[in-house]
């Protein structure tokens, strides 16, 4: 959904099936064995928390009624 196409534009993390019990471990696995992985997937994550700051969010929908 929505929440896979954010993580995948950011490469914020890796997405795995919902109530998937392997498919979780695996994910944890890879990136506990991946430490280019873990670190890329940090850095997204950093780029992700920006973007989507309340603060900044609410600032943003603040000017946008503003306007009306």
């Amino acid at each position: 959904g929505q929440a896979q196409e954010i993580l995948k534009y950011y490469g914020a993390g890796i997405c795995f099936e919902p109530e998937n019990k392997e498919e979780f471990l695996r994910s944890i696995l890879l990136l506990k064995s991946d430490s280019v992985l873990y670190e890329d997937c940090k850095l997204g994550c950093s780029k992700l928390a920006m973007e989507y700051d309340r603060k900044k969010l609410a600032n943003k929908m603040f000017k946008i009624i503003k306007t009306l």
